[in-house]
């Protein structure tokens, strides 16, 4: 019995002996530090709890602080995210001093992040650089309704190296940063409200009095158009087979979402009252004339 101890106590030892050389094993060596095993795996995992730390205590300051203010939501996102990069800065600083891993190691880092740029890295950089420069002059917000490069939605994540914008048809959307940085962006939000249009085209003998009269009781009758600015009906051409009339109206800005379904309630609405008052939208005619000859 005191064998099987003793050889159970001498296994543990040997095992324990193992571990402790695969852990000290020296994997590469910084500026005269040597990396080991055992401090890289340390590393990481106080990396990942500082990370945990990080977001927790950006979203304790947001709450305990930023919300007592009176800032705007989208600054507020903006200072969130500034505090919690700031925190993970100083938890990598804290995990490389207390591993006594020299601070040269960011020189190596930026020796290879030079490298990766040389190679095609330079979106990445760009993108990043990008971010930051939306989130300080903040050409958009959380929760603005925009539209860009025919993309067009509420913006929902303002991320450091892209964007994420959610879309009238439920589709979320990941807009890298340099896109709001180089393309034309329009903020719908931040005019206050959204022009939209219906085209329609009416027949030549149509009392344009009564069509007015009719595009004016269909606007003020479909919910979410705005009276101010008032709505217009624009003459806009002498069509083939009709005259063609643009019927302009304004939303508000949060009710980018419905659009679509608000210029479709237009045309229901208007087709009702045409068929009530038998104005006719007539459709493309074309006169084929059939000229007979003989063939010699």
């Amino acid at each position: 019995m005191e064998k099987e101890q003793l050889l159970a106590q001498m296994t543990w030892r040997e095992i324990l002996r193992i571990v402790f050389e695969v852990l000290n094993y020296q994997l590469f060596e910084l500026d005269g530090h040597g990396i080991s095993l055992g401090k890289l795996i340390t590393g990481v995992m106080m990396l990942v709890v500082g990370y945990m730390i990080s977001r927790r205590g950006a979203t304790e300051v947001d709450n305990r602080l930023l919300g007592r203010m009176s800032l705007e939501e989208s600054l507020r996102y903006t200072l969130r995210r500034f505090i919690f990069y700031f925190f993970l800065c100083l938890s990598t600083l804290f995990t490389l001093h207390t591993l006594n891993v020299p601070v040269t190691i960011f020189t190596v880092l930026g020796g290879a992040l030079a490298v990766g740029i040389g190679f095609g890295s330079q979106n990445l950089v760009n993108n990043f650089i990008s971010g930051i420069l939306v989130m300080m002059e903040r050409p958009i917000r959380v929760s603005d309704f925009i539209e860009i490069e025919g993309v067009s939605g509420q913006v929902e994540n303002i991320g450091i190296r892209s964007t994420v914008v959610r879309t009238g048809l439920n589709a979320v959307t990941v807009i890298p940063n340099t896109t709001f940085i180089e393309k034309n962006l329009t903020n719908w939000t931040m005019s206050g409200s959204i022009a939209g249009s219906v085209r329609v085209g009416v027949a030549y003998d149509t009392d344009v009095k009564l069509l007015r009269e009719l595009v004016m009781k269909a606007l003020a009758e479909v919910p979410l158009v705005a009276n101010d600015p008032a709505p217009d009906l624009v003459f806009s051409d002498f069509g083939d087979s009709a005259l063609i009339f643009d019927i302009l109206y304004y939303i508000g800005a949060s009710d980018f979402p419905s659009r679509r379904s608000i210029g479709s309630s237009i045309r229901f609405r208007l087709l009702e009252l045409f068929t009530m008052h038998k104005i006719e939208v007539p459709f493309p005619q074309h006169d084929l004339h059939i000229r007979s000859g003989r063939i010699t």
